[in-house]
This record gives structure tokens, C-alpha cells and sequence, in this order.
């Protein structure tokens, strides 16, 4: 992969020896420069506007504004930006939060190195990436979503029904 396609990257996560470790896993593979680091959300904002990068991997929980919600706001600034969560969490309010705000992929930090790349080169070539447990955790929250939002029951529909010639009648005509 030529220095034309580079896929650069801001890596956020507010553990030091973590975002360290996600810089160099980064940096070890070709195709890949990292141009930023952030330990929190308001700086990876920051970052995200001032260098567009590529690529975003990104904690969710953070100090000042979370991950979701910086996630959010990059997403607002600069759509084209991808969003790749990285997280030690897999609760359903962050997945389906991330979800809502834009993000691109979701992958729990206890991936492989060969993983992480994977999904971070899918990510940035415009694909999505979810690991599998994060999946069924989201087809799960949208099926509680889809069962809430059920239809309203029969009784309360006003209008008489339309026969299948149009006129009035009910469903026996």
C-alpha cells in the first residue's frame, strides 16, 4: 500500500499504557500512521477536527465527554471520518448509544492484534465491523425496540375498513 492510501489514525483511550499499546499495534502494520492521541473526549473533538484523520479508534468511557458522545459530534464535523469503538465493555446501552451516534464498528479490546487490524482496514475502507458477541447483543436490543413499538391494537382504529371493491363493509364481505 503506497504513502497515497495511508490509513491515518487517532487512537483514544485514557489508559496510558493501552493507548500505547493500540499506537504500536497500529504503527507495526503497513498502510497505517497514527497522527494523534487523546486520553479523553473533548481532545479527541479536537484532534479529529484539526488533523481528519482516517480513522478514530475510540474508548467509551473516558474522562470529560465520553466516547459516545465524541463519537457523535465527530460524526457531525466531519461525517467522513470513520469511528471505530474500542472497548473493554459490552453493555447494551453503550452498544446501542455508539449505534445511535454514528459509529462504524464495534470491537471489545479482548480481539487479537490480527483482529483489531482487520477491523480497523474494514472500517476505514468504508465498511462496518461488529465482533459477533456485540451483534447479537444488537439484533437483541432491536428486537426489544421493534416488540415496543408495536402496532397499535384494531379497537383503535376509527376509520371503517374498505371492502375490496372500496366501499364500506368488513372483512367477511
Amino acid at each position: 500500500m503506497g504513502s497515497g492510501q495511508e490509513i491515518t489514525v487517532l487512537v483514544v483511550d485514557d489508559e496510558p499504557l493501552l493507548r500505547i499499546g493500540l499506537v504500536n499495534l497500529i504503527e507495526q502494520n503497513n498502510g497505517f500512521k497514527v497522527i494523534g492521541q487523546a486520553a479523553d473526549g473533548d481532545t479527541a473533538v479536537e484532534l479529529a477536527v484539526s488533523l481528519c484523520p482516517r480513522l478514530v479508534l475510540m474508548d467509551i468511557h473516558i474522562p470529560g465527554m465520553n466516547g459516545i458522545e465524541a463519537t457523535k459530534r465527530i460524526k457531525e464535523e466531519r461525517p467522513e471520518t470513520r469511528v471505530l469503538i474500542v472497548s473493554a465493555f459490552d453493555d447494551d446501552d453503550d452498544i446501542v448509544a455508539a449505534v445511535a451516534a454514528g459509529m462504524d464498528g464495534y470491537c471489545l479490546k479482548s480481539l487479537s492484534g490480527d483482529e483489531l487490524i482487520q477491523a480497523a482496514r474494514t472500517v476505514a475502507f468504508g465498511g462496518a465491523w461488529i465482533n459477533r458477541q456485540i451483534a447479537e447483543k444488537v439484533m437483541k436490543a432491536y428486537g426489544r425496540l421493534h416488540a415496543s413499538a408495536a402496532a397499535p391494537p384494531v379497537e383503535s382504529i376509527d376509520e371503517p375498513l374498505l371492502a375490496a371493491n372500496g366501499e364500506p363493509g368488513n372483512i367477511s364481505e
